[in-house]
């Protein structure tokens, strides 16, 4: 409460107990006014406090679905360029497998080649070392059928003259 000075000539007329109502009075009406200027400046203070916090979450939902669509866009971005990058490696393996499989088809042939080659010289080789064993072979045979042959005429003339000899032997 504050103080009141009440001037002396209202003091006169009224008396201790005016005044003192009037004082009264006067502090009453400051009290609900004071109340009421209160009342008034919170709810203007709460009304613009909603204002403000529904501006606030209507430029916070403005700015969450800006943000929204640029991460989209940044995403579909990303997206593509991914895509292009994985087309793009595909590309270069299957270039790639291609050329392995060239290569290994060239070398493959390349290796087949030298193989029969290799196999052609074995065959020609065992040909001739047959063909020569097989040579070989006949001579020894013709060899040991001429030393038969020396054997069993040897063999012949000896029976013969042996059985000459018994036979003039008997014939004396």
């Amino acid at each position: 409460m504050s103080i009141i000075n009440v001037p002396l000539n209202l003091r006169e007329r009224l008396g201790d107990k005016g005044v003192k109502e009037l004082v009264d009075l006067l502090n009453e009406v400051e009290e609900k006014s004071r109340d009421r200027s209160i009342e008034v400046v919170e709810s203007r203070f709460e009304k613009r406090l909603i204002e403000e916090s529904s501006s606030i979450k209507s430029e916070l939902k403005e700015e969450i679905a800006q943000v929204r669509n640029e991460l989209k866009e940044e995403i579909a971005q990303v997206r593509n360029e991914l895509k292009e990058e994985i087309a793009q490696v595909r590309s270069e393996f299957k270039s790639e497998v291609a050329q392995i499989r060239g290569e290994f088809k060239s070398e493959m042939a390349r290796l087949r080649s030298e193989f029969k080659e290799e196999i052609a010289g074995v065959r020609s080789e065992f040909k001739s070392e047959i063909t020569q064993v097989r040579s070989d072979l006949e001579n020894k045979i013709n060899e040991v059928k001429l030393s038969l042959i020396k054997w069993m005429v040897g063999f012949f003339i000896g029976q013969s003259a042996l059985l000459l000899s018994v036979l003039a032997l008997f014939l004396k």
